[in-house]
């Protein structure tokens, strides 16, 4: 079995760090009656996957290509397989199997801006049958810094489509803050999509017809999005110290606070008795609006136990105390 390391997923977000950012993303609505906002949904129909997605055809001629067959919401999605030369899958996903050997990335062109949101969540239609624990699709937010931050592996089958052969689409749902490492890109950054297929030598055709992964309907949604505007380096007017999110909270929460000039603050979080659990801003800082995740320890970088915290914010005479609650 051919083992593909994390370190494969960094060498090509290297090698595609040129891409230039701003494409027009497919299908974007404004903000619904729950409060989220789609702000990116593609569904593989129009143009297929260029330009708003980069195939790599990582090793050998196995890309990421586009399938007319078993399709969610038109007659198109994204399909792992080997290509011939004119760009179009040479494999029947009706038969399968996919290739052996391949290690192949689908890579969103379009970031999209998580800088305004509290919250954020990544969702797909998916249909898939891989040998379980031998191939497998990985998923990855990619950051500013072209950072690739692991959400999620599917490998084995999808659920069973009414009893037949072929496996039922499922949708796969994501809330980033609702991860301790998804948190961090919330309000700080913009996020690519990175889809991983990676096979071994042997995918078993002689027992089973593997039909790979299909892909369809992507979308990003935010959560209380606020208003950006040209400069980036927005300057509130006054002090303030916002709730934390998500709350109650597990195992991390994130708390925004905003500064009107350059000042020295400090933002501490104490226990239900008044004792000081944390330090979490200690020092002098630029105008504007910040955020910090407490990761629910204390100093000494223990866990909290559950109950009730305070978190108190001190700057320039100015002071505000906000209550936060730990469930294990």
């Amino acid at each position: 079995m051919r083992i593909v390391k994390r370190s494969d997923v960094v060498f090509f977000l290297a090698v595609v760090s040129f891409i230039a950012h701003g494409l027009q993303a497919q299908g974007i609505s404004g903000g619904g009656s729950d409060g989220w906002t789609t702000v990116f949904y593609y569904d593989f129909e129009d143009d297929g996957l260029s330009p708003v997605w980069l195939a790599d055809k990582g090793e050998g001629d196995y890309y990421w290509g586009i399938s007319d067959w078993n399709s969610v919401s038109g007659s198109r999605c994204a399909w792992c397989a080997a290509q011939n030369s004119s760009g179009y899958p040479d494999i029947d996903p009706e038969n399968g199997p996919y290739a052996n050997n391949m290690n192949t990335v689908l890579f969103l062109n379009n970031p999209v801006d998580l800088r305004f949101c509290s919250n954020a969540r990544l969702s797909f239609n998916t249909a898939f049958w891989t040998e379980y624990g031998q191939d497998w699709l990985e998923i990855y937010a990619v950051s500013d810094n072209k950072q690739a931050i692991f959400v999620d592996w599917l490998t084995g089958r999808s659920p069973y489509k009414d009893g037949t052969e072929w496996q039922q689409w499922q949708e796969k749902v994501y809330y980033f803050a609702s991860s301790s490492s998804l948190i961090k890109l919330l309000g700080q950054s913009s996020v690519s999509l990175l889809f991983f297929f990676n096979s071994d030598g042997d995918n078993n055709t002689s027992t089973h017809r593997l039909r790979g992964v299909f892909i369809d309907d992507v979308k990003v949604e935010t959560y209380s999005m606020l208003s950006p505007v040209d400069d980036v380096d927005v300057r509130p007017h006054s002090f303030s110290l916002g709730q934390n999110f998500p709350n109650p909270f597990n195992p991390e929460t994130m708390i925004r606070y905003s500064v009107p000039q350059p000042a020295d603050v400090t933002i501490r979080v104490f226990n239900s008795l008044g004792k000081q659990v944390r330090t979490l801003v200690d020092g002098y800082v630029q105008a504007g609006t910040h955020q910090v995740v407490w990761d629910g320890r204390d100093r000494n970088g223990n866990k909290v136990v559950t109950g009730i915290y305070y978190y108190a914010m001190e700057s320039d005479g100015f002071r505000s105390l906000k209550k936060a609650v730990f469930l294990k």
